[in-house]
């Protein structure tokens, strides 16, 4: 039983042996890829990971105009109080830095809000 085991242990160190000159030879293994589906049901984005999808970048221009009924986000800037945000009409509209001045529905006005930080959707 010894002698089977002594045998046997031999057998698999000359397999990784062998296994590690290959890779020597022909560079690090790597695992083989699946490939793509190109069923029409799926989309390209959903193949790639979340992590690798890169975040859309701010509108160019904005889908709202002066006197549009818009939502402000919630922000928070360091060294000034949180601004709340929320229902809002658009005064005016600054396209050279892309920023808003808005009249609150709830009372209050506030200027120079970033395109980024309003949004159509209420």
């Amino acid at each position: 039983v010894i002698a089977m085991k002594d045998s046997e242990e031999e057998e698999e160190e000359e397999e990784q042996e062998q296994e590690q000159e290959e890779e020597e030879e022909d560079g690090p293994r790597v695992a083989p890829t699946a490939p793509a589906s190109t069923s029409a049901t799926t989309s390209t984005s959903a193949s790639v990971p979340a992590a690798q999808v890169p975040p859309s970048p701010p509108p160019l221009a904005p889908t709202f105009k002066v006197g549009s009924l818009v939502k402000i986000a919630k922000r928070m800037v360091v060294g000034l109080p949180p601004r709340d945000g929320g229902v809002a009409t658009v005064l005016s509209m600054d396209s050279k830095r892309r920023t808003v001045d808005v009249k609150y529905a709830l009372g209050g006005r506030e200027k120079n809000i970033f395109w980024w930080d309003v949004s159509t959707d209420l």
